[in-house]
């Protein structure tokens, strides 16, 4: 099985992250994701009959460095790939898991840089304009995490609050 990096301290700052996007989008209520869906949260939100609908996939990661450090965010690509195919899934049933479905959830990557948590959406057609590189840490001498990458620009991100 592979090492897991994450620390009590990301779950923590995580959490907070989580708080923040509640707050920020009205009335959205993250739920947790299997670590085998490969990303943190589902939102959901209340229609006009009251009943939940899936309105998005969120992946989130926090950063130390600040926003304007490097040019580009990279985030695996088989990672928003398979976002992408978990959406179309919603999109093909009426109900997952008793809540009602909605056509293609929005794929969401959320950021933590520094003290300051921003989003972009990052559904298929968005991710077409991204730079697709191979690359990752070399810094855990672990083969696993060199992978294809998505080089998000920073410019797409949009602030939505602070730590």
């Amino acid at each position: 099985m592979r090492t897991l990096y994450e620390t009590e301290s990301d779950t923590c700052k995580q959490e907070c992250v989580r708080r923040i996007i509640e707050g920020a989008f009205n009335r959205l209520l993250l739920g947790p994701l299997k670590l085998s869906w490969r990303a943190d949260y589902f939102g959901t939100k209340f229609n006009y009959r009251q009943e939940r609908i899936i309105t998005s996939l969120i992946e989130i990661k926090c950063r130390t460095h600040d926003i304007q450090t490097f040019e580009t965010l990279i985030v695996s690509f088989d990672k928003i790939r398979r976002l992408h195919q978990i959406s179309a899934c919603f999109a093909a049933k009426d109900r997952v898991n008793g809540i009602l479905k909605n056509l293609h959830p929005n794929v969401i990557l959320v950021v933590a840089f520094g003290l300051g948590v921003y989003y972009t959406i990052a559904n298929e057609d968005v991710c077409k304009s991204f730079e697709i590189k191979w690359g990752g840490r070399i810094d855990r001498d672990d083969s696993k995490d060199m992978e294809k990458l998505y080089h998000v620009p920073i410019n797409v991100f949009k602030r939505i609050g602070t730590l």
